[in-house]
């Protein structure tokens, strides 16, 4: 992303492309990042999208007495980089 930020700040929101995988199925997607610097040698972040669950045509079984499943999906990634 090529920002510097200061120690205790964010880089605030960022955003990247990429790709899911479903099965055979892959669709693209939009993360929204929020980037955290949290000491000088240490970046903590989370990524957030959410996707049609028809979009990968899953194959949900009919069980009765069980509310169906949810069409939108929410995804959420964490991450931690650590420079040596």
């Amino acid at each position: 992303m090529g920002r510097t930020v200061p120690n205790g700040s964010s880089a605030g929101p960022a955003g990247d492309q990429g790709r899911v995988l479903s099965g055979t199925i892959t669709q693209p997607v939009t993360l929204a990042a929020q980037i955290l610097r949290t000491a000088e040698n240490r970046l903590e972040a989370i990524a957030t999208a959410t996707i049609q669950r028809a979009d990968f045509k899953p194959n949900i079984p009919q069980i009765p007495r069980v509310a169906g499943a949810c069409e939108a999906v929410a995804l959420e990634v964490g991450f931690l980089a650590l420079a040596q």
